[in-house]
């Protein structure tokens, strides 16, 4: 019973003899080549200190051929693909690292990062939470934290985060730069103005931003001076940006200062000759002045610029239509239509261009689209009763459909809504005289006296001209 037990125990010692040598000498070669791996590692990371994150890549992948199981390299690796902006790679590198045992730490520092520009905002945050709750006064991450709730969407949860890191916050003008951000897009005014304004006080570095942010909101308040004010200091701070130039002419506009709008409008011009929407913008401003060459030479360029912006046609399509040129504002019309067919403005030009051609057949055409644009107003008039511009274009719809009492009843909406709305003042004056009401349209003509004296004269000149 013993010997054949000796006997097992002897061919055990004998075979682990045997395969002695040949384990040795895989251990051996193992260790020769995690030590090449370490040598490939550290020569990928010289290439990546001198910014050829190409070539690092490259050692760090030799090595990990030699050494499959180091996290020292494919962390990395991600790094370098990160620097290259190939974040697919980085975040997939970076999933091996940890896997392989490289510091957990150190990948979620670098990983959220990755997964942030990948638009992965769940797996981005918590990484982000997991070096918070090491470190919860991290500001850099505090930041990232809430910057991620503002890619993501959650603007209230990304204000609130900017918020609470203020206080202690180095930076702080700039997160109330990114605090006004998040509240404008949250839809909070005046929280929007409160943050914008702290921020240009204490010498945010995104001061042009922050001016057109709180001028934003001054707009939606309804303060337009102070909103004239704003923009006008981000233009000073900033010239070269279109927007502002834009949003400021508009404000203009609210206030019938159409030639400050034009002089606004060209300044922009001149910085940048190949900017579409400020020739689109130009042609309406040309067209309230009532330079009518110039409307249509902008409205041209605009819809050079942008063949394929509906509103650029459209506005060609007016200043066409003032210059009494009906064939080729239908023309420009119905290229808007194609590609916005029901858009209301573009509607009420092609009738109007329609009805000067003056045939049976065209004029069944005007009515057609008359009655489009006034079904499409209405509506538009019952979603944004506040929007003055909807009951001038109304007004505008049925005066030309020679239902005068809806007419002046949409303009007077207008003029509630916007009290220098005077060609709303103006258009009512003329519906008054066309009924025989010269008396009517004389008050009309004193209250434009003192708010528009070029429509005041030509109205003057309209109710002498009738008996």
């Amino acid at each position: 019973m013993i010997m054949p037990s000796i006997n097992k125990l002897f061919c055990v010692v004998m075979l682990l003899a045997l395969m002695g040598g040949s384990y040795s000498v895989a251990v051996g070669q193992t260790k020769k080549d995690r030590q090449k791996a370490d040598k490939l590692v550290k020569t990928g990371v010289t290439s990546f200190d001198k910014k050829d994150y190409r070539t690092a890549v490259t050692r760090f992948d030799e090595a990990i051929a030699l050494n499959s199981k180091s996290g020292e390299a494919y962390f990395r690796k991600a790094r370098a693909h990160f620097a290259l902006g190939e974040y697919e790679q980085a975040a997939a590198a970076f999933d091996l690292a940890l896997a392989n045992g490289h510091e957990p730490m150190e990948v979620y520092r670098e990983r959220w990062a990755a997964y942030n520009k990948l638009k992965k905002y769940d797996e981005a945050l918590a990484d982000v939470n997991k070096v918070l709750a090491a470190e919860p006064k991290n500001q850099g991450f505090l930041v990232a934290a809430a910057d991620i709730n503002f890619e993501n969407g959650s603007f209230k949860e990304a204000a609130a985060a900017y918020e609470q890191i203020i206080p202690t916050a180095p930076n702080a003008a700039d997160l109330y730069y990114k605090v006004a951000v998040a509240k404008s897009k949250a839809g909070d005014t005046e929280g929007q103005a409160v943050a914008a304004e702290t921020a240009i006080a204490r010498n945010t570095q995104y001061l042009a931003e922050s001016l057109q942010l709180l001028g934003e909101a001054r707009f939606a308040q309804k303060r337009i001076p102070e909103a004239i004010q704003a923009y006008s200091r981000a233009l000073t701070s900033k010239p070269d940006k279109p927007e502002p130039y834009r949003h400021l002419a508009e404000l203009y506009r609210t206030q019938n200062e159409i030639e400050e709008g034009i002089k606004t409008l060209e300044k922009a011009r001149s910085l940048n000759t190949m900017n579409g929407e400020i020739y689109m913008d130009l042609s309406l401003f040309y067209s309230l002045a009532e330079k009518t060459e110039e409307a249509v030479a902008a409205g041209r360029s605009a819809t050079t610029l942008l063949p394929n912006n509906a509103l650029a046609h459209t506005r060609l399509c007016r200043a066409l239509a003032t210059a009494k040129k009906p064939e080729l504002a239908i023309s420009s019309c119905n290229t808007a239509r194609r590609i916005a067919p029901d858009d209301p403005e573009t509607l009420f030009y092609l009738a109007r261009a329609n009805s000067d051609l003056g045939t049976p057949s065209k004029k069944a055409e005007a009515e057609k689209y008359y009655n489009q644009a006034l079904t499409i107003l209405q509506t538009a008039a019952r979603e944004r009763p506040e929007d003055p511009d909807v009951h001038y274009m109304l007004g505008n719809v049925y005066a030309d459909m020679q239902q005068n009492s809806q007419a002046v009843s949409a303009y007077e909406k207008a003029l509630a809504l916007n009290p220098r709305y005077t060609r709303a003042q103006f258009n009512i004056a003329v519906i008054r005289l066309n009924e025989n009401n010269k008396a009517a349209a004389l008050e009309r003509y004193t209250s434009l006296l003192t708010s528009d004296k070029v429509l005041a004269e030509r109205l003057k000149k309209l109710i002498d001209s009738r008996p």
